[in-house]
């Protein structure tokens, strides 16, 4: 029969099969099979799905009998059901010809934490990332699906999303819970025009402002704060140090290596900030980071052949602003510009205006070239014609953004005007793989989480032509005029 069926006709059907009453009880009937996971079970499936692979339950702990002389005197070859777990999901993979799918408890149904799976399957995770990789994507991001803590989160029920629903009570609940729900700016107005103080700024003042142009609004305009509390005492022993702690001991460390300290000599002072893991842990450790920051210096000092650096003292005015302020480590190459990280987008724009200063003045007294060094890659960026009007196009963004959020993200801007002026993508390309850095995903936070950002942003798309021109306006001349000379293993 190859004519139209109606969809009463379809409907009626598929209620009919679903309603009849199964009484086959085989392993292998048909429609789905549920089973237990057990040895030589395993047979080959289009799809095959692991349900309940939480941390706490698979693979299955054996608690012996008191009796049980065989676990108290354990021998080579003995059966454990560790094992045995571990090699009945190696089958059940194997069979898998199509699709695996795998389910476990990912958040807390209290406060949404997240709860890791059951350790073959992060094994499995860790594996499949070593050994494949995706242009802009993170594996995980593929692999790993994440519902939300309410069946009626709009996440569901979203045109792009690729969480979706059939439920239409929680598609009411949903309508219910958006229904008085008025997207709104927080500033829905342009402010007053600012003082003319603001037309006095210092060189680090400028670029505070385009690293976070909303932040800086809303503390110098506005006297909002939102950082949160950083006085909260752990109540954990620390045995490894990471993050903000982790930066600030390597910088001190890189710092007093080049003024010709000896490590050891820092040890008792870092152990006296109290960062440090106690014991041969934090000794460990330091010698670690030391050992890292000593490399790194001895690439600093290849860069700068070791010669002493000077400072250049900044009074210069330009289109109704004085720019004040002092640039160091001016070496007879250029400026040089280190610090012991990985190159965010922040940095090429502190590079980028103190560039710009030291090709607007000229007489600086070496070469009007600047480097870039971090630990993974080092930019360099090469004399520019128009520095001036560069500079005066920066400066008008700065006092539009005094009155005004600027939709100016550094990260996710940098991502938008490197795919579409440099990889040369589509706009449409270009725009959603900025959306996810500005979204961010279940493992890595995205920009918008930031507090500023939130409170500004929230309520609407700030990626629209707005951000689209001003992150076009201020990354293409860096891209023009800089380029990457090395990458650092």
């Amino acid at each position: 029969y190859e004519d139209k069926i109606g969809l009463e006709i379809l409907r009626y059907y598929l209620q009919h099969i679903f309603e009849q009453e199964l009484t086959s009880s085989g392993f292998i009937s048909r429609g789905v099979t549920f089973c237990a996971m057990l040895p030589m079970r395993s047979i080959p499936f289009k799809v095959i799905g692991l349900i309940g692979m939480n941390n706490d339950t698979f693979p299955r702990e054996y608690r012996p009998l008191g009796f049980d002389l065989i676990a108290q005197k354990p021998q080579i070859g003995d059966r454990s059901k560790r094992n045995d777990d571990k090699y009945l999901f190696l089958e059940a993979v194997i069979s898998a010809r199509k699709k695996l799918y795998i389910s476990f408890v990912g958040q807390s149904i209290q406060d949404n934490t997240q709860i890791e799976p059951s350790v073959i399957i992060s094994e499995l995770i860790d594996y499949i990332e070593k050994r494949f990789t995706l242009p802009d994507n993170f594996i995980k991001d593929i692999l790993v699906t994440r519902h939300r803590l309410q069946a009626f989160s709009p996440e569901y029920f979203q045109q792009d999303s690729k969480l979706y629903s059939y439920s239409a009570e929680n598609f009411l609940a949903c309508k219910s819970f958006l229904k008085h729900h008025v997207n709104q700016d927080f500033i829905n107005e342009s402010l007053p025009a600012p003082s003319d103080d603001f037309r006095n700024i210092e060189i680090e003042t400028l670029y505070t402002f385009f690293a976070h142009p909303v932040k800086f609004l809303l503390q110098r305009r506005l006297g909002v704060y939102l950082d949160k509390s950083a006085d909260t005492i752990d109540d954990k022993e620390n045995f490894n140090i990471n993050g903000l702690e982790k930066y600030k001991i390597e910088q001190d460390l890189l710092k007093n290596r080049l003024f010709g300290h000896k490590p050891d000599d820092m040890l008792s002072v870092q152990r006296a900030t109290g960062l440090l893991p106690h014991g041969n842990v934090g000794k460990v450790r330091f010698h670690e980071m030391s050992d890292d920051t000593d490399i790194f210096a001895k690439q600093l000092e290849n860069i700068t052949k070791g010669e002493e650096s000077t400072s250049l003292d900044i009074d210069h005015e330009i289109a109704g602003f004085k720019i004040t302020g002092k640039i160091a480590d001016i070496h007879e190459q250029g400026l040089v510009i280190a610090r012991y990280a990985k190159v965010k987008a922040k940095d090429y724009l502190r590079a980028w205006i103190y560039h710009l200063l030291l090709c607007t003045i000229g007489d600086s007294g070496c070469l009007p070239k600047t480097t870039l060094i971090g630990s993974d890659l080092v930019f360099e960026f090469n004399p520019v014609e128009n520095p001036q009007e560069i500079l005066e196009h920066l400066l008008q963004i700065y006092w539009r953004g005094l009155s005004e959020p600027i939709h100016f993200f550094p990260a996710t801007s940098y991502k938008y005007a490197h795919l579409f002026c440099v990889d040369h993508k589509f706009q449409y390309d270009a725009l959603k793989n900025a959306r996810k850095t500005w979204k961010g995903n279940d493992f890595m936070a995205g920009e918008s989480d930031d507090l500023y950002f939130d409170l500004c942003s929230k309520e609407i798309d700030p990626l629209d032509e707005q951000f689209e021109k001003v992150s076009i306006e201020i990354y293409k001349p860096i891209f023009k005029h800089g380029r990457e000379v090395m990458t650092v293993s």
